[in-house]
């Protein structure tokens, strides 16, 4: 399996592993691949600039290494992807998951997240819990 993790399942993956659901640790631990995508980087600078995320500690500064612990092949943002984004329904109004949504579907991967929105895209497959 390809995974894309998203911003929330890495923090948990990576600050908080005892409350990642069963399923999700399984699906990462045995992933051939892992992809980290810019927009996760994106969004933790954005939302803890802004106040928005509770951060563990020091989640960005610690971000490389965070990553690192768990193998990520980070996955390039491209033209294409961004131009998706045009095309999905406007069932999400967070850019940052509108944008891995878009990735997921371009590249053909599984989506590592909780937010309950992500599956209803069509052609969407995303595990949790």
């Amino acid at each position: 399996m390809i995974l894309l993790l998203d911003t929330c399942a890495y923090l948990i993956a990576t600050h908080q592993p005892e409350l990642l659901p069963t399923k999700a640790r399984r699906a990462i631990l045995t992933a051939r691949v892992r992809y980290w995508s810019p927009v996760g980087t994106w969004e933790i600078a954005v939302k803890s600039a802004l106040g928005r995320f509770e951060l563990p500690g020091e989640a960005f500064a610690s971000l490389d290494v965070g990553l690192a612990a768990l193998c990520v092949t980070h996955l390039p943002l491209s033209h294409a992807h961004a131009a998706l984004v045009h095309e999905l329904p406007s069932l999400h109004k967070d850019p940052f998951d509108r944008l891995l949504i878009a990735q997921a579907l371009a590249e053909g991967l599984v989506v590592v997240t909780s937010d309950e929105m992500i599956p209803n895209y069509p052609g969407v497959t995303a595990i949790w819990g």
